[in-house]
């Protein structure tokens, strides 16, 4: 008679997690993920293509993401569907609004309403230049806003469109962004001297005003997809306007309890959106066309995203760091760079843009100034490699010290030393000790962990 060293629970729950593990790996053999640069030379827009592995489609997918603080929640649940239409042999195209996140330009450059939406023309192209002529789009709240209105100003040529908790207009998304900013303890105040009440991401009034040309209200010339489908928040109601122009025969509605934990809470509590995901998925894949062949043509990996008069050209390149394979970014003058190496270090759970986009803001004007830095997603975070269904690793992890040592260690190998670290929050904490064991120039901490600290 066999006797059990473990209970039957504990078994299970063994079952369960190998089983998740080989899932996992099984999944990781079906995909590739390539980082890319695209849209033009004075405007590269960044963007990240999830694809299947082998040469064969089922069409393509757009993912619009949403902007400001939202784009920051909003990583995880777009990367992993994503991943999920790789595994079903779909194409999708993750990328940055001009602007925001690691594309070029700022959110209070002129003309950036019309650079948003020749931005999802461009990527529409790009989808197509692959040979994949199936192509819908997935848009999360003023990203399907975006998208809406590209699609009234060019002929896209959607097969589906799927509008995910979306803005009705970039008004009401500023109205929104200025009630939530009144439960604030403060406004801020932007370097032109309009004060905003907002959360995070301060927003200038000619940026509110250009928002304004976004609009899912007013009805079009033409049909925007030959499907569509509106993922509206049940404890939302929406306008009488949005639901008159968007109620029709080919348009399906689906409501969600999950985007409030996603994008109402910090970001180390947000909360996946699982169902909401699945819905989606099942949804874009419904109608799905035979498959056909595709070729992904190599594409540079720099782009030049800041060109000055009276400083140096800023060229960024993407690298995989330390054993753990790590996204990372570098920023560096077009020509030799001086001074030491600038490593800026996230809080836990933050990815490489930053609070308030901060690492790319300050990686590209000291760039400028002749310095090489660096922004980069700790392992299993952010856009460095991870999958659904993946154990997560703990949020304190004492273990990610050495993620950041590999990091400075991978950027210089000879003289690790020559580095500057820049943390902020537990990142800060993080910097100290990775500083004092390599002995850097240098280390500055941001709102730091006070007392014993977080990670054991």
């Amino acid at each position: 008679m066999a006797t059990w060293t473990r209970n039957p629970p504990a078994l299970v729950r063994e079952r369960k997690r190998f089983g998740n593990l080989v899932t996992m790996l099984a999944r990781a053999e079906q995909i590739h993920e390539e980082s890319l640069w695209f849209g033009t030379a004075d405007q590269p827009l960044f963007g990240r293509l999830t694809t299947p592995v082998g040469e064969t489609t089922k069409g393509a997918v757009l993912l619009s993401p949403p902007i400001g603080r939202e784009s920051r929640l909003g990583r995880r649940a777009l990367r992993t569907l994503a991943i999920y239409l790789a595994v079903d042999g779909y194409v999708s195209l993750r990328y940055d609004h001009f602007g925001t996140g690691d594309s070029s330009g700022s959110m209070d450059d002129d003309g950036l309403d019309r650079a948003w939406v020749e931005g999802v023309d461009q990527a529409i192209g790009l989808l197509r230049s692959l040979g994949i002529t199936t192509v819908s789009a997935v848009g999360m709240r003023m990203g399907a806003a975006i998208v809406g209105t590209a699609a009234s100003t060019f002929d896209l040529g959607l097969s589906s469109f799927a509008m995910w908790d979306p803005c009705e207009s970039g008004h009401s998304y500023v109205r929104e962004l200025d009630a939530l900013g009144a439960l604030g303890p403060e406004s801020v105040r932007t370097e032109f001297g309009e004060p905003t009440k907002m959360l995070e991401y301060a927003l200038s009034d000619d940026a509110a005003k250009r928002l304004n040309q976004f609009n899912l209200v007013e009805p079009t010339s033409g049909r925007i997809a030959e499907r569509v489908l509106v993922v509206a928040r049940d404890d939302r109601a929406v306008s009488s306007k949005f639901r008159a122009r968007w109620e029709s025969d080919d348009v399906e509605w689906i409501t969600t309890s999950e985007q409030g934990p996603l994008l109402e809470m910090q970001l180390p509590v947000s909360v996946l959106p699982t169902l909401t995901i699945a819905k989606i998925r099942a949804w874009l894949t419904a109608s799905s066309s035979l498959p056909t062949s595709f070729a992904s043509q190599p594409r540079s990996p720099d782009a030049i995203v800041l060109q000055g008069s009276s400083s140096f050209p800023v060229r960024e390149r993407v690298m995989t760091l330390g054993l753990s394979q790590m996204f990372g970014i570098v920023s560096e003058p077009v020509g030799d760079s001086q001074g030491p190496t600038i490593v800026m270090v996230n809080g836990v759970n933050e990815d490489h843009v930053g609070p308030a986009r901060l690492w790319v803001e300050l990686a590209r004007r000291w760039a400028s100034l002749g310095l090489r830095c660096v922004r980069f997603d700790l392992s299993e975070l952010g856009e460095s490699p991870w999958l659904p269904g993946q154990p997560d690793r703990p949020v304190f992890d004492k273990t990610r010290r050495q993620d950041i040592v590999g990091v400075v260690r991978a950027l210089d190998p000879l003289t690790p030393s020559n580095s500057v670290l820049i943390g902020y929050c537990s990142g800060a904490q993080l910097a100290l000790e990775v500083a004092s064991e390599l002995k850097t120039r240098g280390v500055c901490v941001i709102n730091p962990e006070v007392g014993a600290g977080v990670f054991p």
